[in-house]
């Protein structure tokens, strides 16, 4: 993939105990093996042996096992690994240590509203629209290395609000739709209804399958659909009687709460 930026993946390592890891050890191992194969089909570059082709699982699993080994498996530490791809044919995987303070992986939606006196991670509207050109659209669609897009909107919205997790990005006038986050995908409650729903993937709105994203959909827990910015302000405004959630690989499913300011107004 010399031409092209590298495609990773980010995975959370969950020791189960004993004295070796597993895959199962890895939340949606499955799906992160896809995500590289499928990015890597994608950029028109498929890692091939002249003798035979790669298997994707056990060359993922060869290099995140190093990595594990290396950082202590028998210490039972929990661990963020990166796992990239490169050409000439590469594997390699990082791994760090998670502080105890970081949040247990959580795979299921949650069920009833957070208390009055608890707080939530807050993601802020990014201040400007995403845009984008038609070369950029696979910088969305796959997970790269190459993430000025996100950087460019995370640096708008830090200066005013340095505290923030992720920075919520949406589409310009007149749809003004919502895509995703800088870091996770985003899932929105209906007012009295008990239906999830997250922004769909179309020409105009491309934004990145997260793999947890992906599994909520395959187990038929929330739909797709648009949603546009004036519909998320209505429902999330005090209340309004929505509810707001991110999801990635790393972290499974977490409330959030969802600060609009005044961007996106015309």
């Amino acid at each position: 993939m010399s031409s092209s930026p590298d495609l990773f993946t980010t995975l959370r390592y969950i020791p189960s105990g004993g004295p070796s890891a597993k895959t199962n050890d890895i939340p949606l191992f499955d799906l992160h093996v896809q995500r590289l194969r499928g990015g890597v089909e994608h950029f028109g570059e498929l890692v091939e042996s002249k003798e035979e082709e790669i298997d994707w699982e056990m060359e993922v699993w060869r290099v995140l096992e190093q990595v594990i080994v290396e950082k202590g498996v028998k210490k039972g530490l929990r661990l963020k690994v990166t796992v990239a791809v490169s050409s000439p044919p590469s594997f390699k995987a990082e791994a760090w240590i998670l502080p105890d303070t970081f949040p247990p992986f959580v795979d299921r939606l949650p069920s009833s509203p957070p208390s009055p006196s608890s707080t939530l991670p807050q993601i802020t509207l990014s201040p400007s629209p995403l845009t984008f050109t038609p070369s950029q659209v696979p910088l969305l669609l796959f997970k790269t290395s190459d993430r000025k897009i996100y950087d460019e909107h995370t640096s708008l919205t830090l200066p005013t609000h340095p505290s923030t997790q992720s920075t919520l990005l949406y589409t310009s006038s007149p749809s003004s739709l919502l895509t995703e986050t800088t870091i996770a995908n985003v899932l929105f409650l209906l007012p009295s209804s008990s239906t999830w729903i997250t922004p769909r993937i179309t020409s105009s709105t491309p934004l990145l399958p997260g793999l947890m994203r992906e599994d909520l959909l395959r187990r038929g827990e929330i739909v797709q659909g648009d949603v546009t910015l004036e519909e998320a302000r209505e429902w999330l405004k005090e209340g309004g009687g929505g509810r707001a959630v991110c999801c990635n690989a790393l972290r499974g499913v977490w409330e959030v709460r969802v600060e609009f300011g005044g961007a996106g107004r015309n």
